[in-house]
């Protein structure tokens, strides 16, 4: 459906109005045009004409003043049955006679044409008196009027989905008209203090669908039925709008709402311009992509804040939100194939987790409606944001380098995350240094996270590396404060200081998620344990890991691993999108979607190009990169294996494969890369050994003495064998352990293991790919042990 649909009915209204039914008979005077006034005959055309641009200047003064001179000759020449006021078939048969030579006004459109008359332009519902005309006469000035204001901006304003490249100057512009226009026909509608239902609304705009036999071709391609059905969304839409920015009956748009509810409506609708024309085609972290960004995030705020205002009680009831999420799906106007459903049950949890009285214990915090204090710690997690990301800005040097004022380098990191009296609003230099101490995780020449462990102090202050993390700085900050639960004094400490949150809390953040993650293609439909899982990975595969801590309830992921982590995961969906499109061009989409919607491509094809596709995605991990393009072609085979048999059991017959499974694939060796990165020490060979191992051990004890029976002599020897053999040891009997610890194992004097074993150690990345599909066997194992409940002793994985 057209937007200038919208248009082309006040211009049907205006030359139609005052039409009335179930009047007697009446003779119908004939009333002669003269040859100027046919323009009136070609009013779909010359709409057209200036949605497309082309008709301005003269010719549309013309065009007006042809419709005001054809009022005035109705008025002038067809003297009415009731004497003061004309019938609708007097003005029906003056149309049919004169202009609409083969487009019918059935009695259903007269009926809703007389009712948009009154909001129009005042009198009576079933007639059209001489003041009617007069007002319509004035009416039509003041539409020539705004549509000479609009005409240079028209493009800019009715095709966004096309014209992308707009001036800035000509955008402001063309916005400012458009609110002036909004505001005006608000103020008249306003002063003729009429009411207008919405049900009128539809059957109208069914009705005049008719009339112009849209579903005869032009615009529509769609049966009688479906396009009715999309003009009952569309209203559906208004209607649901209307209920949100208004107290009382949503069904009706009462005298005092109208300037309101087209203002607002503007202001809505120059937000979207602006996400169009300027946000969408430049990039956040440049000056101006910032100013951008940030004028559209006020714009929607300045709207969001007049609409609770606007309410008595300075809320909006979330089923009111909920008709609005409908009537947007029933349009496919939600973005990113989130559904009304996912945002019906979500957004009031998250409002009430993370917007409300996060000092409290979660189950007391409470949000019963959306309210403008909700609203205002929304505002203010914004502005943080911003306010660190306008100062990186501001403090950007030609070579992208953060140049940070004495102030912010003095103030303290440890101060900052260990308060005594922490509260949610914060120094911004305090989530400025949390992330200039955070170790970088992004380079500016690469969108996935850069895992290196050259020399880093080149880059730690880029401003590119530092802007991405304040946006994951955002999300860590919520994700604690919306699900770490306050039971005690240490939990306030914890949380509103933004340390870490426990296990059950990122489980219960990964449940009430999931549904979203499916909506966007993030996180599997049958995935089970996500949140679990999570916690241990990011324990153990980032940097900052600190490792598990065996049955310790108040075990958390620290702040430091949750935003390292967020980066490796989001990068491996990065890269496992760029490496599956790649698949897609060699090997072609079967046309068989797979569990989240996205094409599968051929197990068979993906085997052969897999690692000729991998290879090019390794740009940001050069270290790996480097060792996959000198591997020999047997290793390339083994390597290929390793990582097939992570990702798939080898006594199941694949068929088809689809974008998660890259996406979990590229995450791993994100994993593998952090792993290397951080335990190599100089010169960087590329290799862990001994001494390099060890220090990972304390990383992996906790894995391991879950593996163990919490034996811290077992777990150790069980890691280094492990690591040697690239599978799990038998070790399940602690008097043959024993035995072989003191006999047979290559112990030298004082359990210092033999210089033989130590150089069998030694791992490249190959290695530890084969070492990780044990590791993460056993990671499953214990997640699912958790799952059932059963105590840390009964579970042992060495043993199973």
């Amino acid at each position: 459906m057209r937007f200038n649909f919208l248009v082309v009915l006040i211009g049907f209204l205006l030359a139609g109005c005052g039409l009335r039914t179930g009047e007697p008979s009446y003779e119908i005077p004939v009333v002669k045009v003269e040859q100027e006034f046919s323009c009136l005959g070609e009013v779909g055309e010359k709409f057209d004409e200036y949605f497309e641009g082309k008709f301005k200047g003269k010719e549309l003064d013309e065009f007006f003043d042809c419709a005001q001179k054809a009022f005035k000759q109705f008025k002038d020449f067809a003297r009415g049955e009731g004497g003061d006021y004309h019938t609708p078939e007097e003005l029906r048969s003056f149309l049919h006679r004169n202009f609409l030579k083969e487009n019918t006004i059935s009695d259903k459109l007269l009926v809703e044409a007389l009712r948009i008359k009154k909001v129009m332009v005042g009198g009576e519902i079933d007639q059209i008196s001489e003041q009617d005309l007069e007002r319509g006469i004035e009416l039509l000035e003041i539409v020539r009027k705004k549509a000479n204001l609009l005409q240079p901006y028209i493009l800019t304003l009715t095709k966004a989905l096309e014209y992308e490249d707009i001036n800035e100057e000509h955008l402001d512009a063309s916005i400012v008209a458009l609110k002036q226009a909004a505001k005006h026909f608000g103020m008249i509608l306003k002063h003729n203090q009429h009411s207008y239902d919405f049900d009128s609304f539809e059957s109208f705009l069914i009705e005049f669908r008719r009339f112009l036999k849209w579903d005869e071709g032009g615009d529509s391609k769609g049966s009688d039925e479906s396009e009715d059905l999309k003009i009952r969304r569309w209203v559906e839409l208004f209607h649901s709008m209307k209920g949100l920015m208004a107290d009382g009956d949503d069904g009706v748009i009462l005298p005092e709402d109208w300037e309101f509810y087209l203002m607002n409506g503007a202001q809505w609708y120059s937000s979207y311009l602006q996400f169009q024309y300027q946000v969408k085609t430049t990039r956040i972290f440049s000056a101006k992509g910032l100013n951008y960004f940030n004028e559209f995030v006020d714009a929607i705020i300045e709207s969001v804040e007049s609409v609770l205002l606007n309410r008595e009680r300075r809320q909006v009831e979330y089923s009111e939100m909920n008709k609005a999420f409908y009537a947007l799906e029933s349009l496919d106007l939600i973005p990113f194939g989130i559904t009304a459903s996912t945002l019906s049950r979500i957004f009031p949890e998250i409002v009430r987790r993370g917007f409300s009285q996060i000092d409290r214990p979660i189950e007391d915090r409470k949000a019963e409606s959306f309210h403008l204090r909700n609203f205002k710690h929304i505002r203010y997690e914004y502005e943080l944001w911003s306010e660190v990301q306008h100062f990186l800005q501001d403090n950007k040097q030609s070579d992208g380098e953060i140049l940070v004022p004495g102030d912010v380098l003095s103030h303290n990191y440890f101060e900052c995350i260990n308060s005594t009296a922490p509260k949610r609003y914060v120094d911004p230099r305090c989530e400025f240094v949390r992330i200039m101490y955070q170790r970088p995780m992004f380079n500016q020449n690469f969108k996935s996270t850069y895992l290196t462990n050259s020399d880093r102090s080149n880059w730690i202050s880029e401003f590119s590396n530092l802007s991405r993390l304040n946006a994951v700085r955002v999300t860590v900050r919520m994700l604690i404060f919306s699900f770490g639960d306050i039971q005690n004094h240490g939990d306030y400490l914890r949380i509103m200081n933004q340390q870490g949150i426990k296990k059950e809390e990122f489980e219960t953040f990964y449940r009430v998620s999931k549904e979203l993650g499916v909506d966007l293609k993030l996180m599997h439909p049958m995935g089970e344990n996500v949140g679990n899982r999570s916690f241990q990975e990011a324990k153990m595969f980032t940097y900052s890991a600190r490792g598990l801590i065996p049955n310790d309830p108040d075990d958390i992921v620290t702040y430091p691993e949750l935003m390292e982590f967020i980066s490796i995961v989001y990068s491996g969906g990065v890269l496992g999108r760029a490496s599956f499109d790649l698949l897609v061009g060699k090997c072609g989409a079967t046309g068989r979607p797979g569990a989240l919607g996205y094409e599968t491509i051929r197990f068979d094809c993906f085997k052969k190009e897999f690692m000729s596709v991998y290879e090019t995605q390794l740009g940001s991990l050069p270290g790996m990169q480097k060792y996959v393009k000198e591997m020999t072609p047997e290793q390339k085979v083994e390597f290929q294996h390793s990582l097939f048999n992570i990702m798939y059991d080898p006594k199941y017959d694949y068929r088809y494969i689809e974008y998660s499974d890259f996406t979990s694939m590229l995450t791993l060796t994100l994993y593998i890369e952090a792993i290397m990165t951080r335990y190599d020490q100089a010169p960087y060979d590329g290799v862990l050994d001994y001494d390099e191992l060890s220090l990972a051990y304390y990383t992996f004890q906790g894995l391991f003495l879950n593996m163990t029976d919490n034996n811290p002599a077992i777990a150790e020897l069980a890691f280094y064998y492990t690591i040697r053999d690239a599978a799990v040891p038998s070790l399940c009997n602690l008097g043959f352990t024993a035995h072989i610890a003191s006999e047979i194992l290559p112990w030298r004097d004082g359990m210092e293991l033999s210089e033989d074993f130590k150089e069998e150690l030694k791992t490249d990345r190959l290695k530890l790919f084969q070492v990780f599909e044990i590791v993460g066997k056993a990671l499953k194992a214990l997640v699912s042990e958790d799952k059932k409940g059963l105590p840390a002793s009964e579970f042992n994985s060495i043993c199973n």
